[in-house]
């Protein structure tokens, strides 16, 4: 069954052997593969169709930056860190795309990552957000853990565009002041990491 490759994520199963075969016998003979198999998580697509910077020339932008930030030692992590809005939102906004820029010494330390939309009911200490391991942090923080922006994922192309039908409404810094983004890391080997998620907006 053919199965058509997709724009976005696609799911890989993949099994091998240690010799060729030969495609000239009448009889092909397919060895097992013993442990040989795996899955992965892949953009097939993404080299033909990622839009260029050129599409973004002229359009406001926001980094919510991790910068040289050291990653746990533990098989999983989820690491939260909040973030204000800009100040100079002073109107409504719509993004039309996210781009995740990660350190590509590290891109197999980040598995995948969600940006909440704050309550705006809730004011914050602007001189000490909160930022730590989200089980330490988030029983304050219920306000910033329901309503989610957008998110990315092992496997997904690094700029993402939304439709143009459905841009995410921002609105302005006086209604919602904060967002907050959460990780979830794995990282074995202690390792430092750097990571910028970069939202686009109309001007």
């Amino acid at each position: 069954m053919d199965v058509p490759i997709k724009l976005g994520t696609n799911i890989l199963i993949f099994a091998y052997d240690l010799d060729d075969i030969d495609p000239c016998q009448s009889k092909l003979d397919i060895k097992y593969h013993d442990d040989r198999r795996g899955t992965r998580i892949l953009p097939l697509r993404s080299y033909a169709d990622q839009p260029t910077d050129e599409m973004f020339v002229g359009l406001d932008f926001v980094d919510f930056r991790f910068d040289n930030h050291a990653v746990p030692s533990a098989d999983t992590t989820y690491y939260c860190k909040v973030f204000k809005s800009p100040s100079r939102f002073l109107t409504k906004r719509h993004a039309i795309a996210h781009k995740v820029l990660i350190d590509s010494r590290n891109t197999n330390l980040l598995h995948h990552l969600d940006l909440f939309e704050c309550s705006s009911k809730d004011v914050l200490d602007d001189a000490n957000l909160p930022d730590g391991i989200c089980d330490d942090i988030l029983t304050g923080m219920r306000m910033c853990s329901s309503n989610v922006a957008t998110s990315w994922a092992i496997g997904a192309d690094s700029t993402t565009v939304y439709p143009e039908e459905a841009g995410y409404a921002v609105t302005s810094a006086i209604s919602n002041k904060y967002f907050m983004i959460k990780i979830h890391y794995d990282n074995p080997r202690l390792t430092s990491s750097k990571m910028i998620m970069r939202v686009c907006y109309t001007v």
